[in-house]
């Protein structure tokens, strides 16, 4: 089956990778693995037009340091 992610969905990624481009993306994801896939969830392409609804955003709640040199946490 094709199937993309949601395009909100990927404005949202590349909203977070714009304003945290050092945010740990170790966990980001989008279409389901094999425990998804197994249940009913949004990461799995819906039938019809295969558009996957969810999408994984890694928590990162390191300091970013800004340019005053203090740190912020966001």
């Amino acid at each position: 089956m094709d199937w993309r992610v949601a395009r909100s969905l990927d404005v949202l990624l590349e909203q977070f990778n714009a304003r945290f481009p050092q945010q740990d993306k170790s966990s980001d994801g989008s279409i389901g693995d094999s425990n998804h896939q197994n249940r009913d969830s949004d990461h799995n392409p819906w039938c019809g037009p295969g558009i996957v609804t969810a999408r994984d955003f890694t928590h990162d709640p390191a300091p970013v340091w800004t340019s005053t040199g203090s740190p912020t946490n966001y």
